[in-house]
Parts: structure tokens; sequence; C-alpha cells
């Protein structure tokens, strides 16, 4: 596959100097980067232009810090680069670390870059450019890589890519995603044979929400996959009857 870009760059704002630094010396190095929305031209949808450039882009950085973690928009691109990961099973999403935070559960199965002082920058920097020069493998470490010391950056670490667990569960989000695409194109009547009207764009998303490690599969799985693949609308069925009834009602 050709790319139009190596790099999408995704980071907060408030961390713009240190990923300006790090951007000059990606380009510096040969690599062509993109990192501002700003370049998108004026009239084009934003979203899926994004999703575009994303898509275009052989590897995603996801600058992790606590401004980038309580940023919507960066967890919206964050969704979309996890989702194309899947999809292609080639590793394009690569976390560098600029400074300690509450990392989300997806992304803490992933080999990062520490680029948290000016030392550990030094050191991981020919690290990030020789994994971003290459071409992408497999996220998992069931590969040549498994037995070294020093697996590519955005690989799956040993622990969960040795889960089964993990992986079932990616498998079957992807299956009924599918499945709920093919279901939206033949399942378009409104009429319910009373006066209940049925948004034919609202996925109503029923599921356990009690764990942080729950939520990180809706906000970076589910709500990406049904809203921009399509192009729909979730509600979270916690937020409409509160965590409990409506998951008696379902048992």
């Amino acid at each position: 596959m050709t790319y139009r870009y190596d790099v999408f760059v995704s980071y907060s704002r408030r961390d713009h100097f240190i990923v300006m630094e790090l951007v000059a010396r990606l380009m510096d190095s040969g690599l062509n980067v993109f990192y501002d929305e700003a370049e998108i031209a004026v009239g084009e949808p934003l979203m899926a232009s994004v999703r575009q450039v994303i898509q275009d882009a052989r590897y995603v950085l996801v600058v992790m810090s606590p401004h980038y973690f309580a940023s919507q928009w960066a967890a919206l691109e964050t969704g979309i680069a996890l989702q194309q990961e899947v999809d292609s099973n080639f590793t394009k999403v690569i976390p560098i670390l600029v400074e300690d935070c509450e990392i989300p559960a997806l992304l803490q199965t992933k080999v990062y870059a520490d680029f948290r002082t000016p030392e550990s920058r030094q050191e991981a920097f020919p690290r990030l450019l020789r994994t971003l020069e290459a071409a992408p493998i497999s996220p998992t470490l069931k590969n040549q890589e498994a037995a070294t010391k020093s697996p590519r950056l955005g690989s799956i670490t040993p622990a969960v890519a040795e889960s089964a667990e993990i992986w079932e569960m990616i498998e079957d989000l992807r299956s009924k995603v599918e499945g709920f695409m093919e279901g939206t194109e033949s399942n378009t009547d409104k009429n319910t044979g009373d006066d209940t009207y049925i948004d034919p764009k609202l996925c109503f998303v029923a599921m356990p929400f009690g764990s942080q490690d729950l939520t990180d599969v809706y906000e970076y799985f589910i709500k990406p996959s049904i809203e921009y693949n399509c192009g729909m609308k979730c509600e979270r069925g916690d937020d409409v009857f509160g965590s409990n009834v409506i998951v008696d009602d379902i048992r």
C-alpha cells in the first residue's frame, strides 16, 4: 500500500512546543508528517477529512499527556486510528508518553516511547525513527520479534499478546459492527404501527459500563465504529437510564 504521509501526529495543542520539536526532528529525518488540521482545505467536512488523512498515514503517533486525554477530539482521532489498526491487522498507532498521566486500558497494551525528559527523548528518538521508517507489521508479538528484548514500538506487549481474551473480544466486536452495518442498510422503515418515532440514525448501546476498561472499549472502538463507519449517533444506555436499571432488564 502506498501512503501519502509517513506519520500523522495526534496531540493536544497544550503540548505544542514538545510536539513541534518532535515534528521538526522527524521532518529533518526525511519523513512526511501531517500534524495540523489547519492543512485541511477550507470547506471540507473536518471529521471526514481527518479520518481520510489518518487512513492515508502509515503510522499515527499518539502524544499522551493529561491534556491529550482531557480532549474529546483526541479520543476521536485515537479511536479512528485504533479501529483502522484492527481492520488492517498492521501496527498503526504508536503511543509517545510526554507527561505522566492515566493511560486508557487499550493504549496500556502497547509498547510506547518515553519522551518525558530531555534525556529519555534523546534515547527514545532513534528507536522511534527506526519504527517509523520500517514497514508496518502485525501488532501482536507472535512473530519473529517476539523473542527480542526490544519489541517494535506500537506492538502489543507480550503479556497481552499471549492473552486470547482480548483478541476474541476484538474479533467479536468487529463481527458485531459488520452485522450492525448490514442491518442499517436493510432496516429503514420508521413505521412501527403506533405513534412511536424510530430515529434511523440513532444507535442505542446497551452494555456494562461499570469498569474503566469497558468504557475505553466503548469510547475507542464501539462509538467510532458506529458514528464514523455507519454515520449514526451513539447513545449510551446508562446515560439514559442510569447504571443499573437497563442491565437488570437485559438479564
